[in-house]
């Protein structure tokens, strides 16, 4: 008897570290508490206009390739700072101990949140190893405390606008203006707002235009550089000394005037990529990652983010 019991109470502790529960689809209207824990997406979850997802604190959602979340209704993720919520891929180990597939970045879609999704908030949460992390069409949602890494492409990106997210490194991103109480004022200090504009909006015409003139420079000096040549052609065919004498004075002023307008496209068109390379930081981070690929698909991963 005492050898049954104690087979009876391992297979106790151990069949809920087995255990998962299966999502896919419509998911609209339902709300996920870690005791189904692990779940595991094999198809795109979809939240669809007029309806609402509630992923409770500790719940951990692992990803199969090519799925995602997809919002078009309203979000709220209620992870808490001792409980993150986890979106992940399937082949991490770390909450799948079944798998034998390392992960990867590009293992799975992302977040995608729609241009007429309703109302998404996003608190305390890591979400790793996916293609594009949280991409919005929309500027009015909420990330509170959310933590990125591992991801191929992007973290976050917000209308085509890449946001500068650090790798491991908690995120906030919007305004919560439901639950906030007190004076506009009050609200604007306590909140972290990110603004895909910038400040420096002259950047992007003015490097144009001066891109714009330092071609028309290069243009400049091509033009007397050929006059040059012609006149030295003009040169070698004159039989009388002043044609030669006037030949050689309109070489020499050709390439005065050559020189002039290459030195001037020089400065132009190193102010336009200094212009273009200052704008392009005030909006986009720039970095370049590799990754090991493991499993059936050796080799590496080369992520550049621009």
């Amino acid at each position: 008897m005492k050898k049954l019991r104690m087979l009876f109470l391992s297979f106790m502790i151990t069949f809920p570290v087995l255990s998962q529960t299966n999502l896919s689809g419509n998911i609209g209207g339902m709300t996920i508490e870690q005791v189904g824990n692990p779940f595991v997406v094999s198809d795109n979850l979809t939240i669809p206009s007029g309806k609402k997802l509630v992923i409770k604190e500790g719940c951990v959602l692992l990803f199969k390739p090519f799925t995602g979340i997809i919002v078009e209704g309203d979000l709220d993720v209620e992870g808490t700072l001792e409980k993150p919520v986890i979106f992940t891929t399937e082949n991490d180990s770390a909450y799948n101990h079944e798998s034998k597939q390392p992960p990867n970045p590009f293992d799975w879609n992302g977040i995608l949140i729609g241009p007429k999704a309703g109302t998404v908030k996003l608190s305390n949460f890591d979400l790793k190893y996916s293609v594009y992390g949280v991409k919005s069409s929309k500027e009015g949602f909420i990330i509170n405390n959310g933590t990125f890494s591992r991801n191929g492409q992007f973290h976050v990106t917000v209308k085509d606008q890449m946001e500068k997210v650090v790798d491991d490194v908690p995120f906030n991103f919007g305004k919560d203006q439901v639950e906030k109480q007190g004076s506009a004022k009050d609200f604007a200090q306590d909140k972290t707002i990110h603004s895909t504009g910038t400040p420096f909006a002259w950047r992007k015409p003015t490097t144009v235009l001066v891109v714009a003139l330092g071609m028309a420079a290069i243009g400049g000096s091509a033009y007397y550089f050929h006059q040059k040549s012609i006149y030295a052609s003009k040169y070698g065919a004159a039989t009388v000394q002043s044609q030669m004498d006037d030949m050689i004075a309109k070489q020499e002023s050709s390439l005065r005037s050559a020189v002039i307008f290459a030195v001037v496209a020089g400065i132009l068109e190193a102010g336009g990529i200094t212009l273009f390379i200052m704008d392009n930081g005030a909006v986009n981070s720039k970095s370049v990652s590799l990754f090991p690929m493991l499993g059936n698909s050796n080799g590496i991963i080369v992520t550049f983010e621009y």
